[in-house]
């Protein structure tokens, strides 16, 4: 795995699917808490179910998915959630038997909005709950790592989205190709190395 950089003390990795050390990623995901970016472009649902399943587990603590296929994604990791907890007998009858499970959401023309609730927006309320580790998966063509990574350098800088259309990055999203370079070039001054 590629490693994309750190904030607030969350290691971040990136993965395309296509990787050819794939399956020794997917047999050696976390021990301890974690969380997952998803992003899809095509109707690759067998891919992203084999993904789910490897992931959905009780370290799990989120998913977030981007791109085309963001709904599809979603709701392939929440089927594969709430079958894991059929296959173990646990209860499903109120809110409260879902507290320790994975929380899924899915980013559609906000990609940047996806990426940055994956990497920062959590509740770290016990110490044993701490996310050190976050995973960014690829199924893109367009392969979307030099993306990542910029944005990881600007989200450290301290943007976060805001509510309404100037929150966004972007004017158009979702933006994950060479474009980045240009509306990235003044903001990159000074960007602390990890």
């Amino acid at each position: 795995m590629e490693r994309l950089g750190k904030i607030a003390n969350r290691d971040i990795y990136y993965f395309h699917w296509n990787d050819e050390k794939r399956n020794y990623y997917l047999e050696n995901l976390p021990k301890q808490k974690w969380s997952l970016f998803v992003i899809g472009d095509d109707n690759l649902e067998t891919e992203y179910t084999l993904l789910a399943q490897k992931s959905a587990d009780e370290n799990l603590y989120g998913m977030n998915s981007a791109g085309k296929e963001c709904e599809l994604i979603h709701d392939i990791f929440d089927n594969a959630i709430i079958q894991k907890k059929k296959d173990n007998n646990e209860p499903m009858d109120s809110p409260d038997d879902f507290e320790n499970t994975a929380l899924t959401a899915w980013y559609t023309n906000k990609f940047d909005w996806g990426y940055w609730s994956s990497v920062i927006n959590f509740d770290d309320d016990e110490e044993e709950d701490i996310i050190r580790l976050i995973i960014c998966v690829d199924f893109t063509e367009k392969r979307v790592g030099k993306y990542l990574k910029q944005i990881t350098k600007i989200i450290r800088k301290g943007w976060g989205p805001r509510s309404g259309p100037k929150g966004a990055l972007y004017k158009n999203q979702p933006i994950y190709d060479d474009e980045i370079k240009k509306p990235l070039k003044r903001s990159q001054r000074g960007f602390e190395k990890d």
